[in-house]
């Protein structure tokens, strides 16, 4: 095992945190605190291109969460301790990863293909007008489905 930091978009207001930090690399950054590390707490915060947002405690041996996001923004996990000063020391930090902004998608293109062959597009291009429903009909009924 070795320390890692894994940070995933759910959607664009919640990420998915995992993280692994070794023992001994928590040892190391306490024993360097010296007395700055009385009372410290194990924490993760999420860091933006608009500052470190300030961090959150966890409970003794966790190693996921979901934390709220921004949507349409890039962030970065860190994992490490809180002081009692206040202060973060960072232990290790995730790749950034990126929230989908919340709002429809301008891509209209639509690739329609036949149910028999799935892998046959059609040469149509979607209107943008609504699709029209489709109604089954109980077995035994004239077809096995009618436009509506």
């Amino acid at each position: 095992m070795s320390d890692r930091a894994l940070l995933l978009a759910r959607d664009p207001w919640h990420l998915f945190a995992a993280w692994d930090v070794e023992p001994a690399t928590r040892l190391r950054a306490l024993r360097s605190l010296g007395r700055r590390a009385v009372a410290a707490l194990a924490a993760v915060r999420l860091v933006r291109d608009d500052g470190p947002q300030p961090p959150i405690d966890l409970p003794p041996g966790a190693g996921e969460r979901v934390l709220d996001a921004v949507p349409g923004r890039s962030h970065v996990l860190e994992v490490g301790l809180r002081l009692r000063d206040g202060s973060f020391v960072a232990l290790v930090r995730s790749p950034p990863a990126s929230t989908p902004p919340a709002t429809v998608s301008p891509d209209t293109t639509v690739t329609w293909v036949h149910a028999a062959a799935p892998t046959t597009p059609i040469d149509v291009r979607w209107s943008g007008r609504r699709v029209r429903r489709v109604r089954l009909v109980p077995r035994g009924g004239p077809s096995s489905h009618v436009h509506t």
